[in-house]
């Protein structure tokens, strides 16, 4: 299982304390190349449903939250959880991909400032990048530009077969 939250266009690893990923230390293009698969430091493994689902507690925790005008604990990232099924030679038989967005931000209500308004900012921007990226998925021969947001550029590889003609 793998699990990241992209704050601020960083991507942290959950699983590993909330560390800033070794994927942002790939940048551009590489990014697009290794997806959201191999974000993670290290994988955790999951023996049980509820060792699956005590990993996934800890990790949400460790999402960055905080209080806005609009709601008390509000997501300021969004969190992408991979979870794989492996046959006993690691062959990998089965994955799902989970996707948590934030929700956009209206900077007027919530009257954010600072940190926040940041917070806001990219939030909205990689939505944003996110809606265009479907849209032109389902345009025929348009480019399809990923590289606007690491959102984005995290999920190229989730839409496959969107992507083939």
């Amino acid at each position: 299982m793998s699990v990241c939250e992209l704050y601020n266009e960083v991507v942290r690893d959950l699983l590993n304390g909330a560390k800033e990923a070794s994927v942002a230390a790939y940048g551009g293009n590489h990014l697009t190349e290794v997806g959201v698969e191999r974000v993670s430091d290290a994988k955790k493994y999951a023996e049980s449903r509820e060792s699956l689902l005590q990993m996934l507690t800890e990790s949400a925790t460790l999402r960055a939250t905080a209080a806005t005008r609009m709601n008390i604990a509000s997501s300021r990232s969004h969190m992408l959880v991979i979870v794989s099924l492996v046959d006993e030679q690691e062959a990998t038989i089965g994955k799902l991909t989970m996707v948590d967005l934030a929700g956009s931000e209206n900077l007027k209500q919530n009257a954010a400032t600072g940190v926040q308004m940041k917070e806001a900012q990219n939030i909205n921007l990689s939505l944003f990048e996110l809606t265009n990226v479907l849209r032109d998925l389902n345009i025929p021969k348009k480019v399809v530009t990923y590289r606007n947001s690491k959102l984005t550029m995290m999920l190229k590889v989730q839409f496959p077969v969107l992507c083939e003609e």
